[in-house]
């Protein structure tokens, strides 16, 4: 009894922690919009992998079935629309990326990009000082001062891309789901970017080519948004 108690704690964990990888399938989930057989399908060979051992359908919607119980409306669509509707976009031309080596040098160079910031044209620099590795984000000018003294020192560059920035709420942070609904929009449309997230800012690194389409699709985004909550019935 007790071996078998641990096992089911242990697939109800698991479930958990599958599905809340997922935003849009835990929204999906909470709205009552979800086939439980469908996902138990679909979950099951990565529960097998990780728990080590085959597990029943049966059992895999009936740990569904109570989470789904849990979350259930606990998300509020109209929150969500409106946090989408009240977005802004902006859009920068002539950017670069590169993954750069870390060390006190280039700190120092890209902490002294700050006061070459031109803020009054709304100018974003995005720098991530994570571990081993420095990644940037700037206008070509400033992105080739630093290669120039820094060359050696670039992993990765990349140049010819835009900077499409989506401004959210600042209640919209850890909102489940805007995320997966804005990416699953550009994937549609063929559109490969790089995502910065800086909740609740999103900042979407895109070609040249594509920066116009991205910012078409955002705008079409925020307007269903509002479409959805004007159509929405009132509670």
């Amino acid at each position: 009894m007790h071996n078998g108690s641990e096992k089911s704690v242990s697939l109800s964990k698991e479930v958990r922690t599958l599905i809340d990888r997922d935003p849009y399938v835990r929204n999906t989930l909470a709205e009552g919009l979800i086939n439980y057989s469908a996902l138990a399908r679909n979950l099951a060979p990565q529960i097998k992998k990780s728990l080590d051992r085959e597990v029943k359908e049966e059992s895999l919607i009936v740990a569904i079935k109570r989470y789904a119980d849990e979350i259930n409306g606990k998300v509020d669509r109209n929150d969500y629309l409106d946090f989408l509707a009240r977005s802004t976009i902006s859009m920068q031309d002539d950017i670069s990326y590169a993954l750069i080596s870390r060390n006190k040098q280039v700190l120092r160079e890209i902490e002294s990009l700050l006061d070459k910031t031109d803020w009054h044209q709304a100018e974003i620099r995005i720098v991530i000082d994570a571990p081993n590795r420095v990644i940037a984000v700037l206008k070509a000018p400033r992105m080739a001062a630093l290669r120039d003294k820094f060359e050696e020192d670039f992993l990765y560059f990349s140049e010819g891309n835009s900077l499409i920035t989506m401004r959210q709420p600042i209640e919209s942070k850890g909102a489940y789901g805007i995320i997966a609904d804005i990416t699953g929009a550009l994937s549609k449309k063929g559109i490969s970017i790089e995502l910065v997230s800086a909740p609740p800012d999103l900042h979407f690194l895109v070609e040249e080519k594509d920066a116009e389409e991205t910012y078409r699709t955002l705008r079409h985004v925020i307007k269903d948004a509002k479409k959805a909550i004007k159509e929405e019935p009132c509670k």
